[in-house]
């Protein structure tokens, strides 16, 4: 009789070693799962990160050039109102030269005239190739205003996402923690028992601070939840 109980006990703790050797396995298994699946999501808002980080750098180069062109369009426009009052006073010049019958003095105006209105000619046109220019920068400005909109908006989908996953991986994790200290306390493994508890404490407070940052996210924690 003995013989048998002590044979029973022996089995009873081969047993308990083979289960928490079983539990062991599927414990690492499931954190393998775990870090593959929240790997994968912050992959994902690590890449939105990098692309709302070189749109932003690409607005701020717009930006720059725009500012550069507006600044060079300004002064632009003072040069040619400059032009456009200088040209009639020495076609008038001109005229009363002629009037004078100084030749010479008619000739130098006529060149100095041609000159002036040769340049504003010029002016007016890089004028022009600005103004088309700054129309381009204008709307390459808006296209990356838009994407930063849009980017961003992706951002915060894939934190919430990330977050959700986190979640239900915390549900989870925490159901089967309490039930396995429940199990440890009708074992009587007291000392167990208190780890385990200490991990339901660590998980439940990670839940709590998720859902304080994500209140649209409380709904879905179930601390009963299975996998």
């Amino acid at each position: 009789l003995v013989r048998a109980k002590v044979a029973a006990q022996a089995r009873g703790v081969v047993q308990h070693m083979e289960d928490e050797v079983r539990r062991a396995e599927e414990h690492a298994a499931r954190r393998r799962v775990v870090a593959e699946e929240e790997g994968r999501a912050h992959a994902k808002i690590d890449a939105a990160r990098v692309a709302i980080a070189a749109a932003e750098e690409a607005k701020a180069s717009v930006a720059g050039r725009l500012l550069a062109i507006q600044q060079q369009v300004s002064r632009g426009r003072v040069e040619l109102a400059s032009m456009d009052t200088r040209v009639p006073e020495l076609e008038e010049h001109k005229t009363l030269a002629v009037a004078a019958k100084n030749f010479k003095e008619a000739s130098r105006l006529s060149l100095e005239l041609k000159a002036l209105v040769a340049e504003r000619e010029a002016l007016a046109a890089r004028q022009r190739s600005q103004d088309t220019l700054q129309e381009e920068l204008n709307g390459e400005r808006a296209r990356l205003l838009a994407d930063l909109d849009r980017l961003t908006l992706l951002l915060q989908e894939e934190e919430q996402a990330e977050a959700a996953l986190r979640l239900r991986h915390l549900t989870s994790s925490v159901a089967r923690t309490r039930k396995a200290r429940l199990a440890a306390e009708a074992r009587g493994d007291g000392e167990e028992a208190e780890e385990l508890q200490e991990q339901v404490r660590a998980g439940e407070s990670e839940i709590k601070q998720l859902t304080s940052l994500y209140p649209d996210l409380a709904a879905q924690v179930d601390l009963s939840a299975q996998v």
